[in-house]
């Protein structure tokens, strides 16, 4: 569910009138997946604020010292959201864990809201024991001075107000000594709804890289002893790796899954294993050789969109064009063409 319908929306074809629904088999199989994972994101295809339950019932999932990103516009009323704010605090104290609330504010949400919680959010965080919660910003444009301005006219008058740049996509502002992180991600879709500012997709992909001082993958292999696979779970159940929803790996409600049998998908399916091999920059190369690829690319310019994207349009080509770069990423690397995939999960 959604309560405020952006224009831009890339969910709006997908999103239905469901709420994810954490009990029994569901409950179970949720467990299983985020054993021993330290981060999980609550966001996308609706509001995650109109299904409260659900966030608390995540947050309270077998575990410790992990970190919740909760992705939200906040368009719910003042005093409601005070509530949820307290309520998470709470629940993540009892595992150590860490709460960050992402306040989504760019030119598409923000006209849309009945209710704007930055000041309030920004305000119970100077003024409660919020000990294991945060907030942060989160633009799904780079339109770095809407963000910007709004800021400062929202909090200006009451509270000093002090910018940094630590890296193109990622800024700080100190609101009073508080430190909210500003985060700039790429729009999905045509180029005009952000033309004032806006990244091609590979020079957004290499600022990826550059923040994280590895080539962007599909997934995160074999990067540190706590990062692990990046799966995501729809409203309706279907559980997918992140970027790759093309293909189901299961489904939470119908299913038995666990971190044993993703594992199993990713070495049983070829396209999978080399997605989550190859650098992404060099899987865009090979695909934008054909025109109508490329200006598809062009057009979704986002990675986490761009294969399913392609899939939809024509399976077929962009299966090929896979293939392809993996014969060219290997012959590259080793000097042979006859690859082996191995996979370190």
């Amino acid at each position: 569910r959604c309560n405020v319908g952006c224009s831009f929306c890339m969910c709006s074809d997908l999103r239905e009138s469901y709420d994810l629904d954490i009990r029994g088999k569901a409950k179970a199989n949720i467990e299983a997946l985020t054993a021993d994972c330290y981060k999980i994101g609550i966001s996308g295809q609706g509001e995650p604020l109109l299904n409260q339950k659900a966030i608390l019932d995540v947050l309270s999932l077998p575990g410790a010292n992990r970190r919740f990103d909760i992705m939200t516009s906040g368009n719910i009323p003042t005093s409601e959201f005070s509530d949820f704010m307290l309520r998470i605090n709470d629940v993540a104290a009892h595992n150590n864990d860490h709460c960050n609330v992402y306040l989504s504010i760019d030119e598409y949400h923000i006209d849309r809201l009945q209710h704007e919680n930055l000041a309030n959010a920004i305000d119970l965080c100077l003024q409660e024991d919020l000990r294991f919660v945060d907030v942060a910003i989160r633009s799904i444009t780079t339109n770095k001075q809407f963000v910007r301005e709004y800021v400062e006219d929202t909090l200006g008058s009451n509270h000093s107000l002090c910018w940094s740049k630590e890296t193109p996509l990622r800024h700080v502002v100190a609101i009073d000594n508080y430190k909210v992180g500003v985060h700039f991600r790429n729009i999905v879709g045509s180029p005009e709804r952000a033309a004032n500012d806006l990244y091609s997709v590979e020079k957004y992909i290499s600022l990826l890289e550059r923040n994280a001082g590895r080539p962007f993958k599909f997934g995160s292999l074999a990067t540190s002893d706590r990062v692990g696979l990046n799966i995501t779970i729809d409203p309706n159940g279907d559980v997918f790796f992140y970027g790759l929803e093309f293909e189901p790996l299961g489904n939470i409600y119908r299913d038995t899954l666990d971190q044993s049998t993703i594992k199993t998908s990713l070495v049983e399916n070829e396209l999978y294993s080399i997605l989550l091999q190859v650098p992404f920059l060099d899987v865009l190369a090979v695909l934008r050789e054909d025109p109508q690829m490329s200006d598809l690319i062009d057009k979704v310019n986002s990675p986490y969109w761009i294969i399913r994207s392609l899939h939809a349009a024509n399976p077929k080509k962009l299966r090929e064009g896979i293939l392809a770069a993996d014969l060219k990423f290997h012959a590259a690397s080793d000097g042979s063409s006859n690859t082996t995939h191995s996979v370190n999960a």
